[in-house]
């Protein structure tokens, strides 16, 4: 899921990365990198 995460950033998809990420982290809430991204995402908004 984070490489679909990368692949949505990269085509201009932020809001569907930003929601990749957030199903991600209900699933592994300890992942810090998908953590970071998706703060990283959001400050971006």
């Amino acid at each position: 899921s984070l490489r679909l995460a990368a692949l949505y950033v990269r085509v201009g998809r932020t809001p569907d990365a930003m929601r990749v990420l957030e199903d991600h982290l209900r699933r592994f809430p300890a992942d810090e990198l998908a953590s970071g991204l998706l703060a990283a995402l959001r400050s971006g908004e």
